[in-house]
C-alpha cells in the first residue's frame, strides 16, 4: 500500500504546473488544485514544503492561493476574481488538512469522522408534501413540450396552456396526464421516474448516472420544476439519459464555453438558441460582435453545422458530407454548397443526419395539418414529415410550413439547437 501511494504521490508531482496548479482536464482550477492538496495532506505529504511540490520557489500551496480572492472571501474556479462556491467549499477543506498538517507533521484526513461518536437517529415529523396550487389568475400563456425517452418520444413537441405564472410543474403534469403517462415525485421538485405503459423509466434504471432531466430553452435549470417559472413561449424539453454527468450544464463545476456577445441579437426572438450553437461552435458569427440573424443561411452552413456536431474538426466537412449521403447536390456534380437554403432542403439534411447517426427515421404525419403541405417537394416530403413530426422544425405560422422559402440563420440556429435538446 506504501508503495502505491508513493507511486500516485510522485504521478501527482509530474503533474504540477510551474505555478503550482493542477489541471484535471478543463485547465488549471482552483478545484483540481485543493483536491490534490486534500490527497496529498491524507498522505501526510506537506504541500508547502515538500520538495516534490516545489518548483522554482512556488508550492502547491501557493498554486491554490493563486485562485484566492483578494478580499480572502473565497475561491475563484479558475481566476481569482469571480468568487465561486464550490471552488471555495473545496479549496477552505484543502487549507484545513494543510494547516494541520504544517502544525502537526502527521497525516490530516478531512474525510476521516472516525472520531465522532453516531448516535442512530429517525424522522420524527408528521409533514407531508404539498401539491403545487395553480397561480391565481385566468390570464394563460402557451408553452412548447416535449418529453424523450432514451430511444422515443414519448410526448413529441405540442402546445401546452398553463396559467400566468406556472412552474415546469404545471405544464409537465397536464402534458403527462393527458398522454397517459404516470411519474413519481413531481411535486416535490423532482420526478423520480415516469411510466409509459408497461415501460417505467427512472434513476438507475440504465445505470448508476441514468435518471431524467429537463431543459427550458435550451438550459439545464439549477432548480427543480416546482420552483422553474415559465414565461410564453417557453420551451421545454424533459429527457431521459444514461449519465448526467456527460450533460453539458449538468456538472456545475465544469466550465461552459462562453458565447459571444451580438449586438445585433439584443432582444431577438432567436437570442437563446444563437447564444447556444455559437457557444458550441456549431454556427459562426458574421464578425466578432455580428450573428446577421434575418440574413439568408447557406447550404455549406448547415453541412459545417452537422459535421461538427458528429465531432468532426478539421478535414475536409463537404468530403465527409458526401461520402455519408448528407450532401447530394443538384445532380451533374453540382453541390451547389454556397446557394441558400430552404426550409425544405433544411429538413432533407437533418433527416439525413438522423439515419447517418442511427436514430429513428419514422416518417410522422404531421404535414396534414398544414394549408401549404401540398407546395412541399416529393423528394423533401418524408424528411418534412420527420421534422415536424419529431419538433425539430416548425410552421412559420400555424397553418403555414413555407417549405420552399430560404431559412434564416437565426431559424437554422433555432432548429439546431431543437436538435441539441431532443435528438
Amino acid at each position: 500500500v506504501a508503495a502505491a501511494i508513493e507511486k500516485g504521490v510522485n504521478y501527482l508531482a509530474s503533474q504540477m504546473k510551474a505555478d503550482g496548479t493542477f489541471d484535471g482536464g478543463y485547465g488549471s482550477n482552483a478545484n483540481s488544485c485543493a483536491m490534490v492538496i486534500v490527497g496529498l495532506c491524507a498522505a501526510g505529504v506537506n504541500p508547502d514544503t515538500d520538495a516534490r511540490f516545489v518548483k522554482a520557489g512556488v508550492s502547491a500551496l501557493d498554486g491554490l492561493l493563486s485562485f484566492a480572492l483578494s478580499d480572502n472571501s473565497g475561491f475563484g474556479y479558475m481566476d481569482n476574481t469571480t468568487r465561486n462556491a464550490y471552488a471555495t467549499e473545496q479549496g477552505f477543506r484543502a487549507l484545513i488538512a494543510a494547516a494541520q498538517v504544517m502544525t502537526t507533521g502527521e497525516a490530516c484526513n478531512v474525510y476521516d469522522f472516525s472520531d465522532n461518536t453516531l448516535v442512530p437517529g429517525r424522522a420524527t415529523g408528521t409533514g407531508s408534501v404539498v401539491t403545487p396550487s395553480e397561480p391565481d389568475t385566468d390570464d394563460t400563456i402557451t408553452v412548447y413540450f416535449a418529453l424523450k425517452s432514451n430511444d422515443a418520444y414519448w410526448i413529441p413537441r405540442e402546445a401546452v396552456t398553463v396559467k400566468e405564472g406556472s412552474t415546469v410543474y404545471h405544464a409537465f403534469t397536464k402534458a403527462c396526464d393527458a398522454a397517459g403517462l404516470t411519474y413519481t415525485g413531481a411535486e416535490t421538485g423532482y420526478v423520480s421516474s415516469i411510466t409509459n405503459g408497461s415501460t417505467t423509466l427512472g434513476e438507475f434504471t440504465m445505470g448508476e448516472n441514468s435518471g431524467w432531466l429537463y431543459k427550458v430553452n435550451g438550459v439545464l435549470p439549477e432548480v427543480g420544476l416546482t420552483s422553474c417559472t415559465l414565461s410564453d413561449h417557453d420551451e421545454i424539453v424533459w429527457y431521459y439519459t444514461v449519465d448526467w454527468t456527460l450533460e453539458p450544464g449538468a456538472v456545475m463545476d465544469r466550465p461552459e464555453t462562453a458565447a459571444p456577445v451580438f449586438t445585433d441579437m439584443a432582444e431577438h426572438w432567436a437570442a437563446s438558441a444563437v447564444d447556444t450553437v455559437c457557444a458550441l461552435g456549431l454556427m459562426d458569427p458574421a464578425a466578432e460582435t455580428l450573428f446577421v440573424p434575418d440574413d439568408s443561411a447557406d447550404r455549406l452552413t448547415i453541412v459545417t453545422a452537422l459535421y461538427r456536431l458528429s465531432g468532426g474538426d478539421g478535414g475536409d466537412l463537404v468530403a465527409w458530407a458526401v461520402e455519408n449521403g448528407i450532401l447530394t447536390g443538384y445532380g451533374d456534380g453540382v453541390l451547389g454548397t454556397a446557394d441558400p437554403v430552404t426550409r425544405e432542403q433544411l429538413a432533407v439534411f437533418l433527416y439525413r443526419y438522423a439515419r447517418l447517426q442511427g436514430l429513428d427515421g419514422t416518417a410522422g404525419t404531421g404535414l396534414s395539418g398544414f394549408a401549404d403541405s401540398g407546395e412541399v417537394s416529393p423528394w423533401a416530403a418524408e424528411a418534412m414529415a420527420w421534422a415536424v413530426d419529431k419538433g425539430q422544425i416548425c410552421g412559420t405560422s400555424a397553418a403555414a410550413l413555407s417549405p420552399g422559402e430560404t431559412a434564416t440563420r437565426a431559424q437554422m440556429a433555432v432548429i439546431l439547437s431543437r436538435w441539441l435538446e431532443t435528438a
